[in-house]
């Protein structure tokens, strides 16, 4: 969402990022923007791991993606870490599944912080 950003600060910093985020390195995007204490940011970085955890939670209690049977480091891009983790395609979708909701959660949160970052001097 940061990429399209209209704040230059954030187009950057999105820029400096991604690469890093592909692979779950998250620290620079978390101070850099910084989510950690941002009371625009703070409702769906509390509120999105919940939902995609209950979401995977019922997903793989009613036996619609296979349970996890082995443990992969953190640096694993997400959906590969699913397939890996579970040998199950489903587990595939399901990440997708997530990430779709997690950018719908987070979307309307980012706009007012982008407006915000735009008014700044």
């Amino acid at each position: 969402m940061l990429l399209f950003s209209r704040a230059p600060r954030l187009r950057l910093l999105a820029r400096a990022t991604v690469a890093p985020a592909l692979c779950n390195i998250n620290e620079p995007l978390l101070f850099g923007l910084p989510i950690v204490a941002n009371p625009f940011l703070i409702v769906p970085f509390v509120g999105v791991p919940l939902m995609t955890a209950t979401v995977a939670y019922f997903a793989s209690a009613n036996n619609l993606v296979a349970r996890s049977y082995t443990y992969l480091p953190g640096i694993v891009p997400a959906p590969a870490a699913a397939y890996l983790a579970t040998l199950d395609w489903r587990a595939v979708i399901l990440v997708l599944v997530n990430i779709a909701l997690a950018t719908v959660v987070y979307l309307p949160f980012v706009r007012a912080y982008e407006r915000h970052e735009a008014a700044l001097p």
